[in-house]
């Protein structure tokens, strides 16, 4: 049986305005963000409410594409940090299973 994670989109916070999206709604273990054109991604990680830094089991990139694997993580709130050569996006998101 195929496993769904539902992934609510919360909030935003980008600090300089960028154009990184994170797709809301069901998925299996992957999850897509659509990033800016030529951004270069430096570190992308989870922290838990404990402050834990957690990194998802994979990551794959395809141009302006994101495809996250998130089941190495529990149920929970996570905030989503994703660093690059120009910002630090952070977003909000629930993992439920």
């Amino acid at each position: 049986m195929k496993k769904i994670i539902y992934l609510y989109l919360i909030f935003f916070t980008f600090p300089s305005l960028s154009q990184t999206q994170i797709g809301s709604g069901s998925y299996s273990t992957n999850f897509p963000v659509i990033i800016k054109p030529g951004l270069e991604i430096k570190d992308l990680y989870f922290v838990d409410f404990s402050g834990k830094l957690l990194k998802p089991k994979s990551i794959s990139r395809t141009q302006n594409n994101l495809d996250i694997n998130v089941s190495n993580l529990n149920e929970g709130m996570y905030i989503l940090e994703i660093v690059s050569d120009k910002e630090v996006d952070k977003i909000k998101i629930l993992i439920v299973r």
